[in-house]
């Protein structure tokens, strides 16, 4: 079979009718010249007349056919079938190396990315250096994608796995893009890879819309065979507020990926320290939660690793996350007089607590905000000085945080003081239960919400409910924390000082005729759960995946400050830059981000961490039913690569043959120009 691989040439064989029209035209436009005499004429002989008749003729056929074999030349005619054994036309060729993660799976004592560089190396042997050869890594296109230096292979041996899952659209559209560019008589596409499907699954179109003279040739690298692997689905903490000396809980989901049950190990580190331990057994197919508990030894951000025994894929075995350990909280209590069972309850969180509790009287406000505490509570509040209002707004701007509980006198004190803080006053009047014996209650689930979850689930008493016999309504201008059954908030959040510092103010006092609060086993949870909600300054962290950009927002950080990434504890820090935001800065991670446990460090206090987990299981099915691709298939398996692919290579480029011939025209017509002009005579 005759073709062209580059027919927008063939229309310019229409200047080949051009030496025939200057001939035409020449001959329409001869002028008759008469002589004075005859006698010229004979000397012109009858056979000379001939001669330049036919060579006139002649010469025109070598012009047009000049022109006819360079226009064939460039349009590349070429035959299906090579004209020589072992010869075959030029190749345009494709090869897609599938980097993704489940190709770190180990079989026989090597990894499958391992045997997928062999492979590569086979491949690109098969390549001279006429043919056009294209390598594409499917985690990470080239924006313009070069031939192959066949000469430096060098870059095989550096190749290395990814940690993504990564997608296989734009590698098509790249595969279409460099045939479309490169029309050789062989279009080759080489698709290296264990075949396994990761979440983006490649439809069909992907191979369906390739020419159909392309050639496919798939080029396993491992057997179908099943192999052992499970794999950590997620691992989180539930609790935002964790402290150091008290037990915290990891909790963990384990897939078996095999078709029988499987027995694993699965660990908890912090850096090199094993923090837990639990023997797992997985179900066929099955997934497996469980707990990881175990007692922080420091306060500060504390890197996380869960990670199960090795199998035969590692890559999925391991996930990263960060947890902030509450350290030690100095609280500022002040108050004129203290009820019974609040004295009673503060001491106890005294003795029991990370919280260092000081009461002092209110007289000793000023001295105490000298000392700057984790959190200031006011109980009961008398009326303030000018001066000394204004010294709890500076308290508040330095993003320390205030609790205010009302008392018996402090209805009118208090929403004073609120409103030099935030500008307005939320209390409104006293409510009363109405009737004697009456009451308000918190809700039927009350013991499910966020403030009191982390105490009531270690709780395995009922807890009873508590009676609330008066409270402030507070406004809607806060988050409410605690509410009763009605909807009014009994503890609510409010931003002050534009959002630097936080008021947390109950709605009812823990005093006789309020409620009955303090005689339930939840009051001094409760308190102990405010101090800390109070004064842990959380940390901004973030977790998530290698192929998606992290972003990560830091409250209170200046533009200017310089800012130090590092990863796993490494001593080596790198700067990174941040855009500046209200109130912050956001800093910016562009995807691929390798695995592991990050922190951003400003002035060597640690101002963010994130963690970056490897992406989701692809142990799902092949990529894509090649059974319907309309152009030749190969499966490149054994030793006999090399032979299959050469075999399979087929036509002959004629160009060189048309462009001789042109070439031989161009010399003819410089003899017959030469004997017209007489010089051969």
């Amino acid at each position: 079979m005759f073709s062209f691989l580059n027919v927008s040439v063939l229309p310019a064989l229409a200047a080949a009718a051009i030496p025939i029209l200057l001939h035409l035209l020449n001959k329409r436009h001869t002028k008759t010249v008469l002589f004075s005499s005859l006698r010229f004429l004979k000397l012109i002989e009858n056979k000379r007349i001939r001669h330049l008749r036919l060579y006139q003729l002649l010469l025109i056929a070598l012009r047009t056919l000049f022109i006819v074999f360079l226009v064939l030349a460039f349009a590349r005619p070429t035959l299906q079938t090579a004209l020589l054994p072992g010869q075959s036309a030029q190749v345009s060729a494709v090869i897609v190396l599938d980097d993704s993660y489940s190709m770190q799976r180990i079989s026989d004592g090597q990894s499958a990315f391992a045997i997928a560089r062999k492979k590569l190396k086979t491949i690109l042997s098969t390549f001279s250096d006429k043919d056009n050869v294209f390598f594409l890594k499917a985690s990470r296109l080239p924006a313009r994608p070069q031939p192959v230096d066949l000469n430096h292979l060098q870059f095989i041996s550096h190749l290395k796995a990814a940690e993504v899952s990564p997608d296989f659209r734009p590698v098509f559209q790249a595969v279409e893009t460099i045939f479309r560019a490169h029309p050789n008589v062989n279009k080759e596409l080489y698709w290296i890879s264990d075949f396994r499907l990761n979440r983006r699954e490649l439809p069909e179109e992907g191979i369906l819309s390739l020419p159909a003279e392309v050639r496919l040739f798939r080029v396993p690298v491992l057997t179908e065979a099943p192999f052992l692997n499970v794999s950590i689905d997620s691992a989180y903490v539930t609790e935002r507020l964790n402290e150091q000396g008290q037990p915290l809980t990891v909790f963990a989901s384990v897939r078996n990926h095999l078709a029988q049950a499987q027995e694993t190990r699965i660990h908890l580190f912090s850096g090199q320290k094993r923090l837990a331990m639990q023997a797992l057994t997985l179900p066929a197919h099955g997934q497996v939660n469980t707990e990881l508990v175990f007692v922080p030894e420091r306060a500060g951000v504390l890197p996380l690793r869960v990670e199960l025994d090795n199998d035969d894929l590692t890559a999925d075995n391991t996930r990263y996350l960060n947890v902030d350990i509450s350290g030690t909280l100095r609280v500022a209590f002040m108050a004129d007089h203290l009820p019974t069972a609040l004295r009673a309850a503060l001491q106890t969180l005294n003795d029991r607590s990370p919280l260092q509790i000081q009461i002092a009287p209110f007289t000793q406000l000023l001295s105490r905000l000298e000392d700057a505490p984790d959190v200031l509570a006011l109980f009961n509040p008398p009326a303030l000085s000018v001066k000394t209002l204004n010294a709890l707004v500076h308290f508040a701007s330095t993003g320390k945080r205030i609790v205010l509980i009302p008392g018996n006198d402090s209805g009118e004190q208090s929403n004073r003081l609120i409103s030099s803080l935030m500008g307005r006053e939320p209390m409104g009047a006293l409510r009363q239960a109405a009737g004697t014996g009456g009451y308000f209650l918190l809700p039927v689930n009350s013991t499910n919400q966020p403030f009191f979850k982390p105490f009531s689930k270690s709780r395995r008493e009922t807890i009873s409910q508590p009676h609330i016999f008066k409270y402030f309504p507070l406004k809607p201008q806060g988050q409410p924390l605690l509410t009763l059954h009605n909807g009014d908030p009994l503890l609510t959040r409010y931003p002050i000082q534009q959002g630097v510092s936080f008021l947390y103010l109950w709605s009812s006092s823990p005093e006789e005729g309020w409620n009955d609060l303090p005689l339930h086993g939840l009051f001094v949870p409760a308190l102990h759960r405010l101090f800390m909600l109070a004064g842990s300054v959380s940390i901004p962290m973030v977790t998530g995946s290698v192929e998606r950009n992290l972003r990560i927002n830091l409250p209170g950080v200046r533009f200017n400050q310089p800012l130090l990434l590092t990863k796993n504890d490494d001593a080596n820090a790198l700067p990174v830059s941040g855009e500046a935001t209200t109130g912050g800065v956001s800093v910016l991670l562009q995807a691929p981000v390798s695995a592991g446990n990050y922190q951003l460090k400003s002035n060597g206090n640690i101002v963010g961490a994130f963690a970056v987990n490897p992406s989701s299981a692809e142990l799902k099915k092949p990529y894509a039913r090649f059974d319907r691709f309309a152009g030749s298939s190969y499966i490149l398996k054994g030793t006999h690569a090399e032979e299959t692919i050469r075999l399979a290579r087929t036509g002959q480029e004629l160009w060189y043959l048309f462009l001789s011939l042109a070439f031989v025209m161009l010399l003819l017509e410089m003899v017959i120009v030469k004997r017209i002009e007489g010089k051969a005579f």
